[in-house]
């Protein structure tokens, strides 16, 4: 089978791309603030929790093990810097946080990955139900300074799953679809998973970390399709949102 693999590294970015008849995936990092990197043990906790997302995202997807596994492997090369263990700021970097905040962040370096499963067709009397998975992750940190001197830094971080599966109604009964009605009970999910959390520190004129603010949304929605030989007998939709947000206040006011 045809395969393909780019790798791109300069002081700037990392970036990985492979894709093979079962799945592509992409990942890249951006290195252009260096100030966001955190040390070595907040990185390898933020990557193990990364670890738990992605694991979790492919369980609830019903997506591929072994092509998870490949792109949990690509994150945390791409995103365990060599200079993890400095704790002073980089003269010159685009963003600036001190140690205070920069524990309240991630540690890891801005980044983007995708990973899509091939779509196949499992049902040769629907051939419009695709079983299917594609999952996207990102982080961006953006500083906005105000004329007096104070400040907000904010890092966001979005996931989003796109799934598709077959189930047999039976479990004790392995899915079998051919055209015959016979083997057409079952049902047929769509999931559509979008989740965005948000870290905001708050700085005064003086450069002293004041507040800092979380944000988390979720929006989840999941349709299934009942099929008892091959007739659609009930059809669920089941949407699921909710937001919180908390705001620490670091400082006594004056």
């Amino acid at each position: 089978s045809v395969q393909s693999l780019n790798f791109h590294a300069s002081t700037t970015e990392r970036y990985v791309a492979y894709q093979d008849k079962d799945f592509s995936l992409k990942v890249s990092s951006d290195l252009s603030n260096p100030a966001l990197a955190g040390d070595y043990a907040q990185q390898q906790a933020t990557l193990s929790a990364y670890d738990t997302k992605f694991d979790k995202a492919r369980s609830t997807g019903h997506g591929d093990r072994d092509q998870m596994e490949a792109l949990k492997s690509v994150f945390r090369a791409l995103n365990t810097t060599a200079s993890a263990q400095r704790t002073a700021i980089t003269v010159g970097a685009d963003i600036r946080v001190d140690n205070s905040g920069r524990s309240q962040l991630s540690g890891l370096n801005d980044f983007s990955l995708s990973l899509t499963q091939t779509e196949k067709s499992i049902n040769p009397a629907r051939d419009d139900e695709k079983d299917r998975f594609s999952y996207q992750a990102s982080q961006s940190t953006t500083e906005n300074v105000l004329s007096d001197g104070s400040k907000s830094v904010k890092q966001t971080s979005r996931s989003h799953i796109s799934a598709a599966w077959h189930e047999a109604l039976d479990p004790s009964i392995p899915l079998a679809l051919n055209k015959m009605k016979s083997s057409q009970n079952y049902t047929y999910h769509l999931l559509e998973n979008d989740e965005e959390s948000t870290t905001t520190l708050n700085y005064n004129s003086r450069g002293m970390l004041a507040s800092v603010g979380h944000n988390e949304q979720v929006n989840n929605r999941e349709t299934v399709k009942k099929y008892v030989r091959g007739e659609l007998v009930d059809q669920t939709v089941t949407p699921v949102q909710y937001a919180r947000s908390n705001v620490l206040s670091l400082l006594k006011s004056a």
